[in-house]
């Protein structure tokens, strides 16, 4: 029984991070079109990828 409790707390742990880090990610994300999107207004540069 303690070792399924075990179990379900490190579950919910890999959850919490992996929801911050998607969470971190995608605010990121984010922030870099945001800025890319004015920068290239800014100086009228096309940026090719």
């Amino acid at each position: 029984m303690s070792l399924m409790l075990k179990l379900v707390k490190y579950q919910q742990y890999i959850l919490g991070i992996l929801a911050s880090v998607a969470l971190f990610l995608l605010g990121l994300a984010i922030l870099g079109i945001s800025l890319w999107s004015a920068n290239q207004d800014a100086v009228g540069i096309k940026v090719i990828f």
